[in-house]
């Protein structure tokens, strides 16, 4: 796809990312530690969108791409949303 360097450069950045750090009391009482990422995109088109991924191993590498990818289904989709996940 050819696009323009200004809009290949906008595109490769993400607007916003949270990492959160949070305790969970598990059945046996043990306190463990979970990492969690909500990563927005881009908003140009409108608000964020995307869902939330849930797995032990998840990275915020993925969940940048996954991010990505809600952004440009959107656009092509004509769905008037940025793209967002976590």
């Amino acid at each position: 796809m050819q696009l323009d360097a200004n809009i290949r450069r906008i595109l490769a950045q993400t607007v916003n990312e949270t990492v959160v750090h949070f305790p969970v009391k598990m059945d046996d009482g043990r306190i463990e530690m979970f990492t969690g990422y909500r990563v927005q995109h881009n908003n140009v088109l409108g608000p964020f969108k995307g869902g939330l991924r849930f797995h032990p191993s998840v990275q915020i590498e993925e969940v940048r791409a996954l991010a990505a990818w809600m952004t440009w289904k959107t656009a092509i989709a004509g769905i008037p949303f940025g793209g967002a996940k976590g």
